[in-house]
């Protein structure tokens, strides 16, 4: 009984806003597409954004030492991803 006296008491500071909650679907949908596309960049090995990000053969982006670090546990080297055989070959990934 007391909550519900109080809750009717108490003046609503948060009135709804029209343009405001526009903006907030406008900036959830901004950060949503921007999400997406730097899912495509994150490095499958460390899950993070590449500071030096390459591109190896399986058509990835790597962060540099990450993939150079699989690349030396591997006896046979294999897409951390498809686990597909692959070479070596690593190519500035420019599109970062």
């Amino acid at each position: 009984v007391n909550s519900s006296t109080k809750d009717s008491a108490t003046p609503r500071t948060m009135p709804p806003k029209r343009a405001s909650s526009k903006e907030t679907q406008a900036e959830k949908h901004y950060r949503e597409a921007i999400d997406e596309v730097a899912e495509e960049y994150v490095c499958p090995i460390t899950a993070e954004l590449p500071i030096d990000p390459v591109t190896a053969e399986d058509g990835r982006c790597y962060e540099r030492c990450a993939i150079e670090e699989w690349f030396t546990r591997q006896p046979q080297v294999k897409s951390p991803v498809t686990n597909e055989p692959m070479g070596k070959r690593l190519f500035p990934a420019v599109q970062v």
